[in-house]
Order: C-alpha cells, then sequence, then structure tokens
C-alpha cells in the first residue's frame, strides 16, 4: 500500500508500473482501492475528487487510456461499470 500525494490516504499500488504515467497509476490505484473497499467502482467525479481534477473530461481521458492499456474495462451505457483486468485485478 502507499499514500495518495492527493489526499493521503492509502491506496493499492500498481504493481510494476506497466508504463502508466503518474495520474493514470494514481487513478488505477484508487480504482482498484474503492472496489476492494466497497464492491462497486467509483464514479468519474470521485476519481476527479480523488485525482484533484475539476474537470469529468480528464477523467475519461485518463479512464480511456487505462481501458486502451488493458488494465481496466469499462461497460458502456451502465454507471460505476469500471472493472479491473488482467494482473491488475
Amino acid at each position: 500500500m502507499t499514500c495518495c500525494p492527493h489526499c493521503g490516504k492509502q491506496i493499492a499500488a500498481d504493481r510494476g508500473g506497466g508504463g502508466l504515467t503518474r495520474p493514470q497509476a494514481e487513478a488505477l490505484g484508487f480504482i482498484r482501492s474503492f472496489i476492494s473497499e466497497r464492491s462497486y467502482s467509483p464514479s468519474y467525479r470521485e476519481i476527479g475528487d480523488h485525482l484533484g481534477l475539476v474537470s469529468v473530461s480528464g477523467v475519461s481521458r485518463i479512464v480511456g487510456e487505462l481501458e486502451d492499456r488493458g488494465r481496466i474495462r469499462r461497460m458502456s451505457g451502465r454507471a460505476r461499470a469500471i472493472e479491473i483486468v488482467g494482473q491488475g485485478a
């Protein structure tokens, strides 16, 4: 576990990095911890609040990049529908 630089809360570290940018790694760690604690995924607004982003479009970009890298899967048309895939689970 590592501490988030934005809120100080302990989050699961991204094992191995896998070439992720810092915002991507922080978002992935937050998503992983959130799902682990609550058994459902965070909203884009919650991810943005954690990362200190005001714009949901910025979160959408980061989440899209994580999906492109095969770290998460989003289910189209569903709220709170992010799941960790592969070794990131």
